[in-house]
C-alpha cells in the first residue's frame, strides 16, 4: 500500500517543524545547566563554569569540556519542568561535583 492511499478521515496531519534555537554567549551565563554530544556521540550534561569568546567551559563530573555555543542545548531543572509541564524537562536530581 502506498502512503498516499491512507485515509485519515480528515485528521490534521500537518507536520510542524521546530527549529532548535541556538545558544549564544549573550543567552548563557555561568552556572547554567547544559547538554551536548561529545565526539563519541554520547550525550553529556554539565554546568557552565566559564564563558569564552567562541566556546563555553562546561564541567561534566570531574572533566571540563570546551564546547562551541552552537553545540549546546539548555537543560531544564526537573522540579521546574514539573511546574511548567514541559515535555523536554529531564526528571531527577542535580548534584554538584566540585573539581
Amino acid at each position: 500500500m502506498n502512503y498516499t492511499e491512507i485515509d485519515l478521515d480528515g485528521a490534521d496531519v500537518t507536520i510542524a517543524t521546530q527549529k532548535r534555537q541556538a545558544i549564544d554567549r549573550n543567552r548563557l551565563s555561568v552556572g547554567d545547566r547544559v547538554a551536548f554530544k561529545g565526539r563519541d556521540g554520547q550525550e553529556r550534561f554539565g554546568e557552565v563554569v566559564k564563558l569564552n569568546t567562541k566556546t563555553a567551559s562546561v564541567q561534566v563530573g570531574t572533566v571540563r569540556w570546551r564546547v562551541g555555543y552552537g553545540l549546546l542545548a539548555p537543560v531544564i531543572d526537573g522540579a521546574l519542568g514539573d511546574l511548567v509541564d514541559d515535555p523536554l524537562a529531564l526528571p531527577g536530581v542535580w548534584s554538584r561535583v566540585d573539581p
